[in-house]
């Protein structure tokens, strides 16, 4: 995984939903909203009805009940109230259920708030980044909160009304003497003291109950749209998907044809660049083994790279086991090569082992493996992440226990003979990213057969080494040298293929390609033989001349400079096998020059076949022009 791209933007989330429940709760976000329903449906009618508790024989005027509604006496009369009812066994029992109905009633509103404040993120993700994952999310979002307005609320408001009048029918019942006592020295009092008018506030008006609202929520909501933007320009945000145009290929120029092929996939967010980059101090893996001094003779290295966005359509696993597979087909990798490596990071490791599986015809050629923090058993964190981003290849990493495509990965791999005679080496992050391990040990290891790499690095930085010191690349150039450079039959002292002819003459003739009878300017090189003492795969045939000065051109266009001796170098592609004890005649070079002069009459010549040695096999000769 891309550091931490989905950690990240699964923290992000998680984080974002405490900071906006802490928000919620801290801010009493759901205040506003409970005082405008209680002053507007339970408050009134419990207001109206308590005030009908006053006795009749204080024949209390309109104009008073009025004034005793909102004004501060109000208070003393539902402190009798709640004396009252704390009295009575049966107005507590029936305070429980009122007080059970209101939790019911406040969560229904709760859910309606966040699922708006909600919705309105999705929406304005959707707005910054276009992924309909982020559009349904918020259509599912706003449905939940019509519900909970239309539906629950109204519900619980009723329920709410039904047990305020029951427990003020009751309260008549049980304690009206007792309430109607008191109710009479507090009204008296208030009369005696020249009825006092000070108002209590009824409650926050509709108009202003919204902004006080709004003061909260769209401070949070400008937070929220402000850190999705910031995300998507930085490539951290939720949906930051990057172009799907990606590009495999040889990390070095020129012909590549040497012994093993190292092929470096990486994992879910990543790309061939980012993955491998050491930032800050320059290192890049697969550039750091193209270029090892001690292995570059031997090895070539190839980059596989795949669209992995971190939400919306994307590649299955399988799918990318099969582009894979294109890949190196097209660029005739176990072509050119006698053995073939792979490095996979994370979820790159899964992608490898899938076609491995598929193509167990390949894996003669394929001596090692070697996963750095690959989920062989899954993640928890994928089950979480796949919950915010749409990608399907979080899918393939859930954990094994309900994952039947890991499953199917494993029982194929055990039962595989070949698969489990590759070396399969593990290395493990032992540092936390956020405070979580990504992949843990466990999983990481299944399926090894050799002894386990831990490295003091996170899931991100286990395959960014920071130099050819670095033990992260120390630990993979010594399993390669171990497992496939030194254990090759084809890595003999001895050259296992002999050119025959070496070291004597061989006649040439010449050929007039310009139609002028006075110029002979082609010389065809008649063949020669080769024959070895084992199966081998020939990879290359390359022709060296040498004539002072001169410059060549002809079917095979010239390269570098073999030695200086041999100025021109020409190049023909064999790919093909050689049996044991069979003998083998390569067609007839035909070189010819840039301009009209002839040849000369003797030539130096160098022929080299490369096969996956050591070195080559090499032979000089004299070329004469016995035309």
């Amino acid at each position: 995984m891309h550091r931490f791209e989905s950690v990240g933007a699964t923290l992000a989330i998680l984080g974002l939903a405490v900071a906006i429940a802490s928000f919620y709760v801290l801010l009493k976000f759901r205040e506003p909203r409970w005082k405008l329903e209680m002053d507007n449906y339970v408050g009134a009618q419990i207001r109206e009805r308590l005030i009908a508790l006053v006795p009749e024989d204080l024949n209390i005027t309109p104009a008073e009940r009025e004034q005793l509604a909102s004004s501060e006496i109000y208070r003393e009369l539902t402190g009798v109230f709640w004396e009252a009812v704390d009295q009575n066994a049966v107005l507590r029992a029936h305070k429980e259920h009122f007080y059970s109905n209101g939790i019911e009633y406040s969560t229904a509103i709760d859910i309606f708030l966040l699922c708006l404040f909600f919705c309105m993120c999705y929406a304005i993700a959707w707005l910054v980044i276009r992924d309909t994952f982020l559009l349904y999310t918020a259509g599912c979002l706003i449905s939940i909160a019509l519900i909970a307005r239309w539906i629950a609320i109204p519900k619980a408001r009723r329920r709410h009304l039904s047990l305020s009048a029951e427990q003020l029918e009751l309260l008549k019942r049980e304690m009206g003497v007792f309430v109607a006592d008191r109710f009479r020295q507090i009204v008296l009092g208030w009369r005696v003291r020249g009825r006092p008018g000070d108002r209590v506030s009824s409650g926050t008006p509709k108009t202003l109950a919204f902004w006080k609202e709004a003061r909260v929520g769209l401070p949070l909501l400008t937070l929220v749209a402000l850190a999705l933007i910031a995300g998507q320009k930085l490539g951290l945000g939720l949906g930051a998907n990057r172009s799907p145009e990606v590009k495999s290929g040889y990390v070095t120029a020129g012909k590549h044809h040497k012994f093993v092929a190292v092929v470096f996939v990486h994992g879910v967010f990543g790309t061939k660049e980012d993955t491998w980059l050491s930032r800050g101090h320059g290192g890049n893996f697969p550039e750091l083994l193209a270029t090892d001094p001690e292995l570059k003779d031997n090895v070539d290295v190839f980059t596989f790279e795949y669209f992995t966005p971190k939400s919306g359509a994307a590649p299955s696993i399988v799918d990318l086991a099969n582009q894979l597979r294109g890949e190196l087909d097209d660029h005739h990798v176990f072509e050119d090569h006698e053995k073939v490596a792979f490095l996979a990071h994370s979820m790159g490791g899964i992608v490898v082992r899938q076609f491995l599986l598929n193509h167990q015809d390949r894996i003669g050629k394929v001596p090692m493996v070697f996963f750095y923090a690959t989920p062989t058993n899954g993640s928890d964190l994928a089950s979480l992440a796949k919950l915010a981003s749409s990608n399907p290849q979080l899918r393939g990493m859930v954990p094994l226990e309900g994952n039947d495509f890991l499953q199917s990965i494993q029982s194929g791999w055990l039962a595989s003979d070949q698969a489990k005679s590759i070396a399969s080496h593990c290395a493990v992050e032992t540092l936390p990213i956020f405070g979580i391990m990504i992949v843990s040990r466990s999983s990481a290891t299944a399926l090894c057969n050799r002894e386990i790499d831990p490295f003091s690095a996170d899931h991100i930085d286990i395959v960014k080494p920071t130099d050819r010191e670095d033990p992260r690349y120390t630990r993979f150039a010594t399993a390669l040298s171990k497992e496939v450079l030194n254990t090759s039959s084809a890595r003999t002292s001895h050259p296992a293929i002999k050119i025959l002819h070496a070291n004597k003459d061989l006649q040439g003739r010449l050929i007039n390609t310009s139609g002028r009878s006075d110029v002979l300017n082609g010389l065809v090189i008649p063949a020669f033989q080769l024959q070895a003492d084992q199966l081998v795969r020939i990879l290359s045939v390359r022709l060296y001349l040498s004539e002072g000065d001169a410059r060549w051109n002809g079917p095979w266009e010239p390269t570098r400079s073999d030695e200086e001796q041999f100025p021109i170098e020409f190049f023909w592609a064999a790919r093909m096998e050689i049996s044991p004890h069979e003998t083998w005649n390569t067609p007839e070079f035909i070189v010819q020059r840039n301009r009209g002069k002839p040849f000369s009459r003797k030539l130096s010549a160098r022929i080299k076949v490369f096969y996956g040695a050591d070195k080559p096999a090499v032979a000089d000769f004299t070329l004469h022009n016995n035309s």
